[in-house]
């Protein structure tokens, strides 16, 4: 059966193996029927992972050119951006009706429907671009890592609400892959002469905003934009899960890190509860299940859960990753008193 709306997920990654099963599984259950993915200097078996996958028909991965050539020669060579513009040369991308850029902590969501691709984009009216603002989801209580799905466990996340010092929020966008859409990483840039033969909305099926769509903003004021659907962002996931991200670096590379303390800070949002994509843990569980009956597979990803524990476990005895850790505690509790102290306020 043809996809209503033949969707491609593409994204590089690197160190994300005992994630990676959870994500895959989701963008099959939510309606991706290609998923395009690269990697660069992986310790934990998420490449060999990826092979597995790759040669069972799951997905499609390549490495990552940035790992041909000395590493991090000037911004041209970060693994997102090169990643980003070789993946457009791949089949997979060229024959792709519609594009998702996707990172591996970002799920799409959608409220209308099943919960699925096509119900969502049914309700946005068949867009050739919707942008879906983020909603972000705090580490909160959960100090220590789980096996469990990062979807079934995290529950509480920022406001849809905010003030207006916190309502712009990141973007994700599924794009019609087209000539006039220059497809980016949170969303594509139209040239000025095109944006009229652009059906572009937001995540509420409103026109996305018209000084916005020939410049790179990669945000918007989220406030309204919660109708349709969301991108559920889990930049933190647990404490220890934290640290692990501080230590492999801003996206899949020691470049320009910008994890620390202030990341924590601005990223752990418990203040509204978000059960939307619970309706498809059972889905992913089912497919996620469904993969591990491989024996390969299986031992990989158990391989990577064991290798994430003891990476984390060695992390901490480092200083200075015990002094962030240590603060990131102290900063939690603080967080979380003053959420529950909001929400035990009169109205």
């Amino acid at each position: 059966m043809t996809a209503k709306y033949p969707l491609l997920t593409f994204t590089v990654m690197k160190n994300e193996g005992p994630f990676l099963l959870e994500w895959v599984a989701y963008q099959k259950v939510f309606g991706a029927d290609q998923i395009l993915i690269m990697t660069n200097d992986c310790g934990d078996g998420t490449d060999l992972m990826l092979d597995r996958l790759d040669e069972m028909g799951v997905v499609r991965h390549i490495p990552n050119p940035c790992m041909m050539g000395p590493k991090m020669v000037g911004k041209a060579r970060h693994p997102h951006i090169l990643g980003f513009e070789y993946g457009k040369f791949h089949k997979e991308w060229r024959k792709a009706d519609y594009v998702l850029m996707c990172d591996t902590d970002e799920f799409p969501v959608s409220y209308v429907g099943d919960g699925g691709l096509d119900g969502l984009m049914d309700a946005a009216g068949g867009p050739d671009v919707l942008s879906l603002c983020e909603r972000l989801f705090g580490a909160g209580e959960h100090v220590h890592y789980d096996e469990r799905l990062i979807t079934e466990r995290f529950l509480e996340c920022s406001s849809s609400a905010p003030g207006r010092w916190r309502a712009n929020k990141g973007i994700k966008s599924i794009s019609r892959n087209r000539l006039d859409i220059d497809i980016r990483n949170h969303r594509p840039i139209v040239p000025s002469e095109d944006e009229a033969a652009v059906h572009w909305v937001d995540g509420a099926g409103n026109p996305f905003p018209a000084e916005a769509r020939t410049t790179h903003i990669k945000g918007l004021d989220c406030r309204g934009r919660y109708v349709l659907g969301a991108i559920n962002h889990y930049a933190l996931r647990s404490y220890e899960t934290y640290i692990a991200k501080v230590d492999r670096g801003d996206a899949v590379t020691n470049y320009d890190n910008r994890h620390d303390i202030v990341y924590f800070r601005r990223r752990n949002r418990t203040e509204d509860p978000d059960n939307a994509i619970q309706r498809m843990v059972p889905h992913v569980k089912e497919e996620r299940a469904r993969l591990l009956k491989d024996d390969t597979l299986r031992r990989l990803h158990f391989a990577a859960i064991r290798h994430h524990r003891r990476k984390v476990y060695r992390l901490l005895e480092q200083p200075g990753y015990r002094a962030l850790y240590d603060e990131m505690l102290v900063l939690g509790a603080q967080m979380s008193a003053k959420v529950e102290e909001s929400r035990a306020a009169p109205a």
